[in-house]
């Protein structure tokens, strides 16, 4: 058998609802010609996830085995991470910790031919980013000058999205959160607003990651401080009303 349909036999992809699919493709005649597609890349919250298995109706018959190979050292070792049957079409595997796994799969047949061989080097077709560490937010407050409120905030992660971050406040007491419209983002910047009160208001910074970790940050900004004081005229001793006559206590 030719070596490029061997090869062929195996990769891997991506399924359904955040699934993993491994996808065993049939020998076809234009196999050999046609170039392995280069290898998906997935960012994964959960240290747990199945690898479902679809295997051509073609083939099932020919096929004994089917192995998962993993890396964790970008390709430079493998290990058997999995084993499973065209009858039990996934694999379940557990990642020990954070970090990037590729994956390669093998498949045995009836005779106990390995494909693709042993002595071939792993081609990964799926690397998956594991991150279940949400990102840092630190939201200080900068100052309030009667409706008016200012924060400022600094974000922090190796696998951030920073177009999601979202800053939103809230009146003491309040149900709905109002978003703060963000005029320039960065993983540190600050914003001012009209908060249309001059009441203590709560205010939230949340982000998240490209795994979908959420990291948020809430504060309470006090009352605003008025504007600007105007001048204030020196009292006149006739404005101010004597004080009332204190009442004698009466003897017992």
């Amino acid at each position: 058998m030719p070596r490029g349909r061997r090869e062929r036999w195996a990769s891997v992809g991506r399924g359904l609802a955040l699934a993993l699919a491994a996808v065993v493709a049939a020998l076809l005649p234009s196999a050999a010609a046609r170039a392995a597609p280069p290898a998906k890349h997935l960012d994964y919250k959960n240290h747990s996830f199945r690898i479902p298995i679809t295997i051509e109706p073609a083939i099932r018959p020919r096929l004994r085995e089917v192995r998962l190979y993993v890396s964790t050292d970008q390709g430079t070792t493998w290990d058997v991470a999995g084993r499973t049957t065209p009858e039990q079409p996934f694999f379940t595997f557990k990642a020990q910790r954070d970090g990037e796994y590729w994956f390669a799969v093998r498949t045995v047949d009836i005779q106990g031919q390995i494909y693709p061989r042993d002595d071939q080097p792993a081609e990964p077709s799926l690397k998956v980013s594991v991150d279940s560490t949400p990102p840092t937010v630190v939201l200080e407050p900068a100052g309030r000058r009667g409706s008016r409120a200012a924060v400022r905030w600094e974000v922090k992660d190796e696998h951030l999205v920073l177009d999601s971050l979202v800053l939103e406040y809230q009146a003491v007491g309040a149900r709905d959160w109002r978003k703060v419209p963000i005029r320039q983002l960065g993983l540190i910047g600050g914003e001012e607003w009209e908060a249309g009160t001059a009441d203590p208001i709560k205010v939230r910074a949340s982000i998240k990651d490209r795994a979908g970790n959420e990291g948020s940050a809430t504060i309470t900004l006090g009352d605003g401080i008025a504007a600007e004081p105007g001048p204030v005229a020196p009292a006149d001793p006739n404005d101010f009303a004597p004080p009332p006559a204190i009442s004698p206590i009466a003897s017992q």
